[in-house]
């Protein structure tokens, strides 16, 4: 192999060290260039003919470096950095169906320390010296980023058998497992350990009511029409909104309280919040939030919280009781939060219609478009086969 056949993917390098930097990088490029078998003679590079063909290359290369550092992409990655020790601010994974960067809102330099944002312009810069140095460089460090950003747990596919689906109380990403459709769930919590805490995933099993969900992230252009179909029928829902959704779309959390919803705490910032051990950093993102929907509404939020990707640990739920908060989890929900495959409302329907059951708390995203497309079709099909739609003060007043 040439030694400029040579590329920054041959190299690796530690993002779990406390510090890494430009000069670290070509330190340990140095030392495989050293272990490596010693080239064949050829001229000098600077010798080469600079052509123009070469040079538009080299600039083209540039502005591609250029375009890859300002994406939200590799600004999401870079947010996504896990902050030191003893900070209150823990990383913040992307949700399912949003980038990271839109749960990176102005608000959030407010609520960091000098230590947090130090660490990002350091590692800001770090990233611009990497990019001079080429495009393949720079989609290395972007690609090492991304493998720290942890995937959202989805359902799967092929539920667990029932006797398989007790998982013990201590697993802190809320799930599910259908035994047999048209049956409550299985969920890996059992609703009595939940309750203790004013913890719910499923109403009163005997009845035919379903309690509609939605989680609110930004605005992509569908939650009028998710709100349109809930008014024309009559159905209540709760929409679970963070701190971006209602700093860049007020008029639609306005109309949300205006038509009767409840609008509940999905978070200030979506951070993973069962890395949050300390009450007050845990009590600022709900408090945050709450004082900026009391701004934009002129009301207060109501008290029912949905942790962020379903994420919890049991010192959670103790602290947002003692907030005086219900927290909300769901026994229905599909994969309707990837933006660039959404599903079609086939499948959609294949997953809502047959696992719809008593009780039933659903979860559905206001930024999907096959959302906005069937509610309408789909509160119909729900409402033949028996159901009404109840609200979530009616589900935990009864409980």
């Amino acid at each position: 192999m040439d030694q400029f056949d040579r590329s920054p993917e041959d190299v690796s390098f530690d993002l779990d060290a406390e510090e890494f930097s430009l000069e670290s990088i070509l330190d340990e490029y140095k030392d495989f260039q050293t272990d490596a078998p010693a080239p064949r003679p050829q001229p000098a590079y600077r010798s080469r003919p600079v052509t123009a063909e070469m040079i538009e290359e080299e600039e083209a290369e540039d502005a591609a470096a250029e375009d890859i550092l300002m994406s939200a992409e590799l600004d999401s990655a870079l947010e996504d950095i896990t902050p030191e020790a003893g900070t209150d601010a823990p990383d913040a994974p992307p949700h399912e169906d949003h980038d990271v960067k839109r749960y990176q809102p102005k608000r959030q330099r407010d609520h960091a320390t000098e230590e947090e944002i130090e660490k990002w312009n350091e590692t800001k810069a770090n990233a611009k010296r990497l990019a001079k140095k080429g495009i393949s460089g720079l989609k290395h460090f972007a690609s090492k980023l991304s493998e720290v950003v942890p995937d959202e747990p989805v359902e799967p596919e092929d539920a667990p058998p029932a006797e398989d689906a007790a998982i013990p109380v201590s697993a802190d990403n809320w799930g599910l497992s259908f035994p047999e459709e048209g049956l409550t769930p299985v969920g890996n919590a059992t609703a009595d350990f939940l309750s203790q805490y004013d913890a719910w995933y499923v109403g009163d099993v005997s009845q035919k009511v379903i309690y509609l969900t939605f989680d609110c992230g930004y605005e992509n252009g569908n939650t009028e029409a998710i709100l349109d179909a809930l008014k024309k029928h009559s159905a209540p829902a709760a929409f679970f909104v963070v701190g971006h959704m209602i700093e860049s779309a007020p008029d639609i959390v306005r109309r949300m309280a205006a038509e009767g919803h409840i609008v509940g705490n999905h978070t200030y910032h979506h951070y993973d919040m069962s890395k949050l051990s300390d009450e007050a950093a845990f009590s600022r993102e709900l408090t945050s939030l709450e004082d900026l929907y009391r701004e934009v509404t002129g009301e207060q939020m109501q008290k029912y919280y949905r942790p962020p990707q379903g994420v919890y640990s049991e010192e959670n739920l103790k602290m947002a009781k003692s907030l005086g908060y219900r927290t909300v989890f769901w026994s229905l929900a599909y994969v309707d939060w990837n933006r660039d495959a959404q599903p079609t409302p086939e499948q959609a329907y294949e997953k809502l219609l047959p696992r719809i059951h008593p009780g039933a708390v659903v979860l559905l995203h206001s930024t999907s478009a096959t959302n906005a497309e069937i509610l309408d079709d789909l509160l119909t099909k729900w409402a033949d086969m028996g159901y009404r739609f109840g609200t979530l003060d009616e589900l935990f007043d009864a409980a």
